[in-house]
């Protein structure tokens, strides 16, 4: 019989003859404990310096990567009472929807003259760090020292220096061994600048007597801020934002985002007040000229009732002076109206007021000048809003620019042709008082000619006081402005590193 073979190997359970064994044995194997350890012990050394490598290269790691830390907070984009103007503006954004325009904003908060405004108010152009043996700590919001910028050749140009501290008095600049005091002008390049020493703040316990000082442009600060900065809309139908900020420092995380949330809040107050101061300069401009005006016609009548001898006004013809009175009310109407078109005339084509909103609701009440004047000031502000976040060469603001051109245009043909409507219209009314008048040729010329020289006065006398009903009404609109955000959590941070893990 032919042995059993298994790989060209006789297999060991059969003897040499080539016969099996009278009883086969078992040829599966279970591994114990200890054939395990027995089995493996070999390897043990490599195992243990495998583990003690892992735990060296993460002592390094932690002990050597920049902590970064994470901060955040929401804002509620809408909430606020807005005036007349900023809806429409806000319905021409939206489109019908809130999803364009709270983009806007975000792209308005994240935008580089808001976060340069941010840096500004935090003194971030100058920054302090401590110096380690790996790596620096940027020292924020206290530091041992403050430097004052006496004169900055360059603001485009940041600079910086290393400072070596040797006492509370004196300390040594980059690689010089000559002490300098604070308090002493030095020069840094081409600048001048001085260092003085926060004696609230101890030098102690940092990691070495070696700080470094950089300036940097606001613009500069604010690219490495929005690089940090993160706004996202967390819930799709709300106008809810979320903004974040993650940098190796906590309060700076912190007061980044919450003065971020501040400035934005102040733009809007700004933006909504801007219309209304636009509107009480034209005001102011315009009651200026009447109180000239008046104080003439004033002159004149009291001249003419000396020359006249006029004290007493006879009451005969009083019939005759109804059908006046009518005309000339009418009349009245129609040359304040007549007026405030001239007025607004002189004010739009005036090239200085090419940018600036026209004042509405001044007795121009026509359909059609009104939508385009309402057209007129929604583009502005649209324009204004757009300029934040672009620069007055951009397509779309020189296409704004064209349409506002063209507004501007049919709103001065507009208000031509509803001045010329309003001058025929007080033509026949002058006729109609002529007619009427010829009836009065037994009363002295005096007295109709006082009556033209009161009538005159009466017009300056009833635009004046409209003005300054309007003037009252908008400086209260501009004094009641109130932003349409609101902070829902002030900014908070992380209490321990997110990176390294």
């Amino acid at each position: 019989m032919i042995p059993e073979q298994t790989n060209g190997k006789i297999d060991p359970a059969s003897n040499g003859n080539g016969n099996l064994n009278n009883s086969m044995k078992d040829t599966s194997w279970t591994v114990g404990p200890r054939e395990f350890i027995l089995k493996y012990l070999v390897y043990l050394p490599w195992i243990l310096i495998c583990v003690a490598l892992s735990l060296i290269f993460a002592y390094i790691k932690i002990r050597y990567t920049t902590p970064i830390y994470h901060a955040q907070s929401n804002l509620l984009i809408g909430g606020g009472q807005g005036n007349g103007q900023q809806d429409k503006l806000t319905a021409l954004l939206d489109g019908g929807g809130g999803g364009q325009s709270l983009a806007n904003e975000m792209q308005i908060l994240r935008s580089s003259p808001v976060v340069s405004r941010v840096v500004r108010d935090l003194g971030l152009q100058t920054s302090y760090f401590g110096s380690g043996k790996i790596r620096s700590t940027l020292l924020y919001p206290q530091s041992p020292f403050k430097m004052e910028i006496i004169k900055n050749a360059d603001p485009s140009r940041a600079f910086g220096f290393s400072l070596n501290l040797l006492n509370d008095d004196q300390y040594t600049i980059n690689a010089s061994k000559k002490p300098v005091y604070f308090g002493e002008t030095i020069d840094i390049g081409a600048n001048k600048i001085i260092v003085t020493r926060n004696k609230e703040v101890s030098a102690d316990g940092f990691a070495s007597n070696v700080f470094r000082i950089v300036w940097q442009p606001d613009i500069q600060v604010a690219y490495g801020i929005m690089r940090s900065l993160k706004i996202v809309q967390p819930i799709e139908q709300a106008s809810i934002v979320l903004l974040s900020y993650d940098g190796e420092n906590a309060s700076l995380g912190r007061d980044a985002l919450n003065l971020l949330m501040a400035v934005y809040d102040s733009l809007i107050v700004e933006d909504k007040r801007h219309a209304s101061v636009n509107s009480l300069n034209f005001i102011n401009y315009t009651l200026d000229t009447l109180r000239d005006q008046l104080n003439g016609a004033e002159g004149t009548l009291k001249g003419y009732l000396l020359k006249n001898d006029l004290f007493d006004i006879p009451t005969q013809g009083r019939t005759f002076f109804d059908n006046i009175t009518d005309a000339s009310r009418r009349a009245l109407q129609l040359e304040e109206r007549i007026q405030i078109a001239d007025i607004l005339l002189k004010y739009i084509t005036d090239d200085k007021n090419a940018y600036k909103q026209v004042p509405t609701n001044l007795g121009i009440e026509e359909p059609v000048y009104s939508r385009l004047v309402s057209e007129y000031n929604i583009a502005q502000m649209a324009r204004d809003a757009n300029l934040k976040t672009t620069s007055p060469d951009n397509p779309m603001i020189l296409a704004l620019d064209g349409n506002l051109e063209k507004t501007r245009r049919d709103m001065i043909e507009a208000l031509k042709s509803v001045k010329d409507v309003y001058i025929l219209s007080r033509d026949n009314l002058a006729k109609q008082g002529e007619d009427s008048k010829g009836q009065l040729k037994s009363l002295p010329g005096k007295s109709m000619g006082l009556t033209n020289i009161q009538r005159r006065q009466n017009i300056l006398e009833g635009l004046y006081s409209l003005l300054l009903q309007k003037k009252i009404e908008t400086a209260i609109s501009s004094a009641s402005a109130i932003s349409n955000s609101k902070v829902l959590e002030p900014a908070t941070s992380s209490s321990a590193p997110i990176v390294p893990d």
